[in-house]
């Protein structure tokens, strides 16, 4: 999920899902959930590409469905914000 405010997405999934901040640092690189599945939270304003390749790290919309303590969410991700349906 690039985001150019890794604090404020983790936020989000924390308040929205009940998910963890897991590891990383909340300025440059982030990860939230855990190992049964996570989110990957890089700012694109400083790190710009995704190692080990070329390719140029950018938000792009997508829509999940989510399962955390046994609970089910649907989210949809568009312009750096999480829009969750329950």
């Amino acid at each position: 999920m690039p985001t150019n405010d890794v604090q404020k997405l983790n936020n989000q999934l924390q308040d929205n899902f009940g998910t963890k901040f897991w590891k990383g640092d909340p300025e440059r690189f982030g990860t939230n959930g855990s190992q049964e599945g996570m989110f990957l939270l890089p700012n694109y304003n400083i790190k710009d590409i995704w190692f080990p390749t070329s390719i140029k790290i950018k938000p792009e919309p997508f829509s999940a469905l989510i399962l955390n303590n046994g609970e089910k969410y649907f989210l949809e991700y568009k312009n750096e914000e999480i829009k969750p349906h329950l």
